[in-house]
């Protein structure tokens, strides 16, 4: 993805969460799963600098009386994600008057059950294997982001979700099509315990 830096102090949302850059993107939209071509929009690096994986955080940025808004979702801790403004706002080069985090939860760590269900993801498709001696009878959601050079690219979380859940032993494959074996990275597995 092209994108033009600006220099910013690091700006300090508290809770360990800290924006790092703030830039012009161009390239695929992701945040609402249309990956259309956009240029031009306002983006955000956001560093989880704390020990906890932070599970959702609304990012705000003041510029007088506009908001722009970053909705991040799943940053595990001491990783960074690049997220562009949830309405498409167009990139300005003046520093915000203010930033703020909210509606933050955080999760001491994102769970993925290996005891339980191993998974194998190619390229659009992902194996899951119910690798236990008991039947999951709710549905399995399965959630990944997409990545290059160790950055999370997008607030946005995909998910897969394994219907009626699996019988012990019991493999589904699934097709997803944002997945991509060299740039997507499985996070989360979770199901009604």
């Amino acid at each position: 993805a092209a994108e033009a830096e600006t220099d910013t102090d690091l700006m300090d949302l508290g809770e360990g969460l800290v924006i790092t850059k703030i830039g012009n993107y161009t390239g695929l939209y992701m945040e609402d799963g249309t990956d259309e071509v956009v240029s031009g929009i306002l983006m955000v690096e956001l560093e989880n600098t704390s020990d906890k994986d932070l599970q959702l955080a609304f990012i705000k940025l003041h510029y007088g009386e506009e908001e722009a808004v970053f909705q991040v979702t799943n940053l595990p801790a001491g990783k960074r994600v690049v997220a562009l403004e949830k309405n498409r706002m167009a990139y300005r080069p003046e520093l915000p008057d203010s930033a703020v985090a909210e509606n933050t939860a955080f999760l001491d760590a994102f769970t993925m059950h290996e005891d339980e269900i191993e998974l194998v993801a190619l390229d659009g498709v992902i194996n899951v294997v119910n690798k236990s001696d008991r039947d999951i009878e709710t549905n399995i959601y399965v959630y990944y982001k997409n990545k290059a050079a160790g950055v999370y690219y997008g607030g946005i979380t995909y998910r897969v979700t394994i219907e009626g859940g699996l019988k012990a032993g019991e493999i589904r494959q699934i097709m997803t099509a944002h997945y991509d074996a060299e740039g997507s990275e499985i996070l989360m597995v979770s199901y009604g315990q």
